[in-house]
């Protein structure tokens, strides 16, 4: 049964993960004919960070397999081992990018609205909650509309990132066929990008909304990403970890972060001890084991 040598965030806690991809972060996710994932050694380096290495055959790209959980490289051709860090750019959910989106241009809120007449071509095409099947009664459940891909990522969608969006042609996306019936207690949660549905070649929209689920899911969660900015760094230095006055009372040792401080410490240790027993050295016991960087 595999078990993660990281720590894991709370992201990847809360979603039960247990496959966990690295990534070099110099180079573009996005060049997707580049990489091929291999499967990775992981192993303590510093405080919460952890060295990679590659420790087998890449996976085909061409493989439809479940993969197996464990410890992936995104490893590029030509380049060394990756940096076990998840830096995808994290992607937020429409309803999260639409509340902005109303505050940065009510131009473009007004232009991307659900109109009356496709609203009720969709509910006279679909008369039943196409989530559940359920033929919902009229009241609290009733049957409602809602985007599939929200037209105001049509910028994203056509790939105009330097697109002014009040500008960008959405018209192929105020259509009936990127609308869909649900019960009014469900279809919140598609538009939060909670869950998608089962795909066919040819929906175009319903690909995109996966794509979009994807990228909130599984992108990023890093444990790294549960602290501030130096925020361990600070903490190891009120511990008096970088002038060798460490208070062993202090009871911060005791929290979840002191204790991954501590082994931090002892593995530091462990690897000078060893350092010294094959040169001679004897390190002295005040020696300074948390040297900043």
């Amino acid at each position: 049964m595999y078990e993660p040598v990281h720590v894991l965030s709370k992201k990847s806690t809360r979603q039960h993960r247990n496959v966990f991809i690295c990534q070099d972060r110099y180079h573009p996710w996005e060049e997707a004919e580049t990489y091929t994932l291999f499967p990775v050694e992981v192993g303590p380096s510093i405080v919460l960070t952890y060295s990679v290495h590659k420790n087998g055959a890449g996976l085909s790209r061409k493989s439809q397999d479940i993969i197996a959980p464990g410890d992936y490289g995104l490893r590029y051709l030509d380049t060394g081992n990756p940096a076990l860090y998840f830096f995808f750019d994290p992607v937020h959910p429409f309803s999260s990018m639409e509340e902005a989106m109303e505050e940065d241009s009510r131009l473009l809120s007004a232009k991307v609205s659900l109109t009356a007449p496709i609203i009720q071509q969709a509910l006279d095409r679909d008369r039943q909650c196409i989530f559940s099947g359920v033929v919902p009664s009229c009241g609290s459940d009733a049957l409602v509309a809602t985007w599939v891909f929200p037209p105001f990522l049509g910028y994203k969608a056509k790939n105009k990132y330097n697109q002014n969006p009040n500008a960008c042609d959405l018209s192929d996306l105020m259509v009936v066929e990127n609308v869909v019936s649900g019960r009014r207690t469900l279809s919140p949660s598609f538009g939060k990008t909670n869950w998608a549905l089962t795909l066919k070649p040819s929906d175009r929209f319903l690909r995109l909304h996966f794509q979009e689920c994807l990228a909130v899911s599984a992108c990023r969660g890093d444990v790294m990403e549960d602290y501030h900015e130096q925020e361990i760094e600070n903490f190891m230095e009120e511990l008096g970890v970088y002038d060798g006055e460490i208070d062993t009372g202090d009871p911060r040792w005791s929290t979840p972060l002191g204790s991954h401080v501590h082994a931090y410490l002892i593995r530091q240790k462990m690897a000078e001890k060893h350092i010294g027993s094959k040169t001679g050295t004897c390190l002295p016991a005040n020696y300074n084991y948390g040297k900043r960087a």
